[in-house]
């Protein structure tokens, strides 16, 4: 909610005041993917945010040794597909042995990146740019499909204005006017009749 003024050409009334809805373009529920312990939230409600800002992470130690041992697979797989390859080549090896180190460290850069994409979805970030209206999970808490925060987009952000009857004839589309939301956005914006 919030108040507008201006809407009123002429005279005293056009610094008269009224009520109006304020609805943003867009709203979103930040919720996990994966369910988890949330290690840190890096917003409160009111904070402004940005799209792609990390908002809440989850704890991750697991999946951390997970790409811990992934990696060491993966340097493991290609010391051994050098040293058979040398072997293969003074003909101490088959190719059989070649095709499966290399298969190996094919799949040990596979399990890598799965790991990482699984570490990927303990960071929650912005998929818009506005403002939090609405945090609902605290540190230390266990989530799953939980919302955690609720964000809206405000820019375009939608007005529908509380006029008296005998008013309506005056306002006309391309009109100027003064928008006070309440908190927490606060503030004061100019705004355009469509």
């Amino acid at each position: 909610a919030g108040v507008i003024s201006g809407l009123l050409a002429g005279g005293a009334q056009a610094q008269q005041r009224y009520e109006c809805l304020m609805e943003p373009a867009v709203e979103v529920a930040i919720s996990s993917a994966v369910s988890g312990i949330i290690s840190s939230i890096t917003v409160d409600r009111g904070s402004r945010v940005e799209k792609g800002q990390k908002l809440v992470k989850l704890q991750a130690t697991a999946e951390l040794a997970a790409i811990k041992l992934a990696k060491a697979k993966l340097e493991f797989g290609q010391r051994k597909v050098k040293r058979t390859e040398e072997l293969f080549r003074e003909k101490f090896t088959s190719e059989y042995s070649v095709d499966e180190a290399v298969t190996e460290t094919r799949l040990a850069e596979v399990e890598l990146a799965q790991a990482r994409s699984i570490l990927g979805l303990k960071t929650l970030k912005s998929p818009i740019s506005g403002i939090v209206v609405e945090r609902l999970a605290e540190v230390g808490e266990f989530v799953s499909d939980d919302e955690i925060l609720r964000l809206a987009q405000l820019d375009p952000l939608y007005i529908e204005v509380i006029l008296p009857l005998d008013q309506l004839s005056v306002v006309k589309q391309g009109m100027q006017a003064t928008v006070y939301p309440g908190e927490p956005v606060g503030g004061e914006y100019k705004a355009t009749v469509e």
